[in-house]
């Protein structure tokens, strides 16, 4: 399995903003929040604010940040509350998983069992 990362906080992402405002470079906002400088960037990007009606207020805002990034976790969580939406397969070695039911390869025969069965055996 990858590795795991933390969210950037919420007092992270207004010192982000505070820096951005300044010019601050972001391999320097990279090094003393102790981040990768691509999460930096990747934040910066896909929190960007922008509104046709505001053109003077586009930039980066920290609490909005915050805010669209949860909004962004609702929505993935709701794949896991309804399964049905989003297909899962996942294969380990000649295992594969589809929606509760468990697919085992058999001399070269795939064979249903349940999830719970599985479970057991292993």
């Amino acid at each position: 399995m990858g590795a795991v990362y933390d969210q950037l906080s919420i007092t992270e992402r207004r010192k982000t903003e505070r820096w951005r405002h300044p010019k601050v470079p972001v391999d320097e906002m990279a090094r003393i929040l102790k981040r990768c400088r691509s999460t930096i960037f990747r934040e910066l990007k896909r929190n960007h604010f922008s509104d046709k009606n505001l053109p003077g207020c586009d930039g980066y805002y920290g609490a909005a940040a915050h805010i669209m990034q949860a909004d962004r976790h609702a929505r993935e969580r709701k794949l896991i509350k309804q399964p049905k939406l989003f297909p899962v397969k996942i294969v380990i070695g000649k295992r594969e998983v589809e929606r509760g039911e468990v697919m085992l390869m058999v001399n070269g025969k795939k064979r249903a069992v349940s999830v719970q069965d599985f479970v057991a055996a292993i």
